[in-house]
C-alpha cells in the first residue's frame, strides 16, 4: 500500500502540470518535446526507472515518516514536471522572478528541475551506499 501511495505521490505533480499544459496551451507531446528534447527524454527514462525502483524496493524501506514522502516523491515529481512541462511551469517562475523580464523563464524551469534531480540523486546514492 505504501508503494502505491508513493507512486501516486510522485505522479500527482506530473499529472497536474500535464493537464495545465494541455488546458492552457493546447500542447501535445510533439510540441512539448520540440525544445530540450534530449533532456526531456532522459527525464522520462529517469521517471520510469525511479518508479521501477520504488516498486522494487518498496516505499516502506525508503521513508521513515510522512514528511519524507515529500522529499523522496513529491519534490522529484515537481522537478520532473519542471523539465517536461517547462512552458506551463514557467508561469510559476515568471510570476515570482525578476528573470521574467528577459524571457528566460522556460529555460530556468528546465535548469532548476535538472539541478534538483542531480542533487536528489547524489543524496539518494549517499543514503543507499551507507
Amino acid at each position: 500500500m505504501d508503494t502505491i501511495f508513493a507512486i501516486v505521490f510522485l505522479l500527482t505533480p506530473i499529472c497536474i502540470f500535464a493537464v495545465k499544459s494541455q488546458h492552457d496551451y493546447n500542447q501535445n507531446l510533439e510540441e512539448i518535446f520540440s525544445r530540450w528534447t534530449l533532456i526531456r527524454i532522459l527525464c522520462v527514462f529517469y521517471l520510469i526507472f525511479y518508479v521501477l525502483f520504488i516498486a522494487n524496493v518498496g516505499a516502506f524501506d525508503i521513508v521513515d515518516n510522512f514528511f519524507e514522502y515529500f522529499e523522496y516523491f513529491a519534490f522529484p515529481g515537481v522537478a520532473i514536471s519542471l523539465i517536461i512541462f517547462s512552458k506551463s511551469a514557467s508561469e510559476i517562475i515568471h510570476n515570482h522572478s525578476k528573470m521574467a523580464k528577459v524571457g528566460v523563464a522556460e529555460g530556468m524551469a528546465v535548469f532548476l528541475g535538472c539541478i534538483y534531480l542531480i542533487y536528489f540523486n547524489i543524496i539518494l546514492s549517499l543514503e543507499w551506499s551507507l
